[in-house]
């Protein structure tokens, strides 16, 4: 743009079509046309009047005040269908949309105005996030088709509602406000949403519509969406959740199992946090507790019927009646192993079985079951019928690294652990022999019923050799030990070539600096106290430390006065 005798003259671009180089060319005086103004399509539109009607050429003739008229359709005046009044003389605004030479008309549209002008108020709609009316007159492949005034734009699927819709009709033909998300200018394309302004109306509304309820208030909704841990439920205003665990008293896996999407519920508010402005509901509240008379109607100790209803890996639940279940846990099914797995096998969903009640506990909801406890306990019953000494007869069942488990009569286990297998040798070495289905003789020592455990004996088949030795062994006396194995925190040592015990460092000298394990050589005799024993389980105690403090007690006490002429130097061999 430059400046010349101070009027502004204006160089048509390249840019532009040869209809806007020719409508400048020849209407800029008229019009006050120039380049810059182009690109607006607001520049083309015009007023102008009516000079001629011709129905049959579909033709209506304007005066445009410009050197050229006007030329547009005669249809292009119907509105809603219907044939227009028109008269000499009516002033509309027109559009211009091109030049025709040959003629030397141009040619206007009506139509053109009100999209233009519908376009101007989308996009200062847009640019000011502003709300714009619309009507939706069609549906189509992924969504809606809504007119603003002559632009028809896309309303997708998802921008519909705040919830799913089965039924769109009554939006059809009905004035309503819409939001903005997209435009496109060159193809005069855009995209709104439905969804964004009913979102925007009821954020507004959420304060008041938690002051307006109250907690136990009963509401009416609509199922909106569906999770793994509930639903949430469109109140209207706003949304709340029901927990899965607030659906229905029965035991559901997910919600999907009684709610579906779009579904109409009442439901009762259980809790309303304003800090968060969340709401939470329950169904079930509105109805009775089936759990709340259980107590009286079902008494411990009693045997009820009920339907299976599953099995699992931790037991199987028992329908005792409607919207009630119980559990068999796993450790209630059967009193042994082997006759688990005979019971699971026979037992299918669907089945109608008896089941003893252990427990009721109506706050938790839970009623506990066992199917053991119908029949007498195995454990109980062979402890009652027989006596510790007893010798029995088993089968090695399994083999674990700290004993062996043996099959008994009246279908229990009995453990015989690595202590109990031999006197003199290692039980780990004699297991090591074992294998699973050996035929065994065993000493029964006692048993727990409520840990249901049973101990067994091996070593008790045959008189103890620490009862034979039992003179010798008592606590106080000295023995002569053999060193058999040396380490630094003990000497491994044998008595009477037989019992096996150790002595710690802190025992192998009275004097703390000869406590040193390798002062010994294996083979070496050492004579030490016992200073424990138990003949049951032969565990034996010696130390050299306190056999060597009796010896020097026992010299003090001999040799120990002045009469004696002795000194304790002299004694222990020691210097001053």
């Amino acid at each position: 743009m430059t400046k010349v005798d101070n009027q502004e003259q204006y160089k048509v671009d390249s840019k532009f079509s040869e209809f806007e180089q020719a409508l400048y060319e020849n209407f800029k005086e008229e019009l006050n046309l120039h380049p810059l103004r182009f690109s607006s399509e607001e520049s083309r539109i015009v007023k102008g009047k009516i000079l001629e009607i011709n129905k049959k050429r579909d033709l209506v003739i304007i005066d445009l005040k410009l050197k050229a008229e006007g030329v547009v359709g005669y249809r292009e005046f119907y509105e809603n269908g219907e044939e227009p009044t028109l008269s000499i003389g009516d002033e509309y605004e027109f559009y211009i949309e091109s030049f025709e030479t040959y003629d030397s008309v141009l040619k206007v549209s009506r139509d053109k105005v009100t999209r233009e002008k519908s376009w101007k108020k989308l996009k200062e709609a847009f640019v000011n996030d502003d709300a714009v009316e619309g009507v939706i007159f069609a549906r189509i492949k992924g969504g809606l088709c809504v007119d603003f005034q002559g632009i028809i734009a896309f309303l997708p699927g998802s921008q519909i509602d705040i919830r799913m819709l089965n039924d769109i009709s009554p939006l059809l033909g009905v004035r309503q406000q819409f939001k903005v998300l997209s435009m496109d200018e060159k193809f005069k394309s855009l995209i709104v949403s439905r969804r964004s302004v009913l979102e925007n109306m009821r954020s507004g509304n959420k304060t008041q519509f938690l002051d307006e309820i109250a907690e136990g208030k009963v509401l009416e909704g609509v199922v909106k969406n569906i999770t793994n841990y509930g639903a949430f439920i469109d109140l209207d205003k706003m949304d709340g959740l029901l927990h899965i665990a607030d659906i229905t008293w029965d035991r559901i896996v997910h919600p999907s199992e009684v709610l579906k999407t779009g579904d109409k519920v009442k439901v009762k508010v259980i809790k309303i946090d304003y800090e968060t402005q969340r709401i939470s509901l329950g169904m079930k509240q509105l109805t009775e507790n089936p759990w709340s008379y259980l107590e009286e109607k079902y008494k411990v100790g009693t045997t009820i019927k009920g339907k299976v209803t599953g099995i699992t890996d931790y037991g199987i639940f028992l329908e005792i009646e409607k919207n009630v279940e119980g559990l068999i846990h796993v450790s209630e099914i059967s009193w042994t192993k082997e006759n688990y797995n005979e019971l699971i096998e026979k037992i299918s969903v669907g089945d109608q079985i008896d089941a003893y009640i252990v427990n009721v506990d109506t706050n938790s909801h839970r009623i506990a079951l066992s199917l053991k406890q119908m029949s007498s306990n195995p454990w109980k019953q062979f402890i009652d019928t027989h006596t510790t000494g007893q010798k029995l007869e088993g089968t090695v069942t399994n083999i674990m690294n700290f004993g062996a488990f043996i099959s008994l009569d009246g279908g229990v286990n009995g453990l015989l652990h690595t202590s109990d297998i031999s006197w003199s040798s290692s039980g780990e070495s004699e297991l090591s022999q074992m294998k699973v289905g050996d035929k065994i003789s065993v000493v029964y020592l006692g048993g727990d019923v409520e840990k249901q455990r049973i101990a067994l004996g091996l070593k008790q088949m045959k008189e103890s050799e620490f009862k034979k030795h039992k003179d010798i062994l008592k606590v106080g006396t000295v023995v002569t030990c053999t060193v058999t194995a040396i380490d630094p925190s003990k000497i491994d040592v044998t008595i009477l070539d037989i019992f096996k015990t150790s002595i710690r460092k802190s025992h192998i000298a009275y004097d703390k600096s000869e406590q040193r394990t390798n002062r010994f050589a294996v083979g070496d005799k050492v004579d030490a106290k016992i200073i424990a024993f138990d003949e049951e389980s032969g565990n034996i105690q010696v130390s050299i430390r306190e056999q060597e403090e009796d010896e020097k007690k026992r010299l003090l006490d001999k040799y120990g006065s002045t009469d004696s002429g002795a000194t304790l130097a002299s004694i222990f061999g020691e210097n001053n």
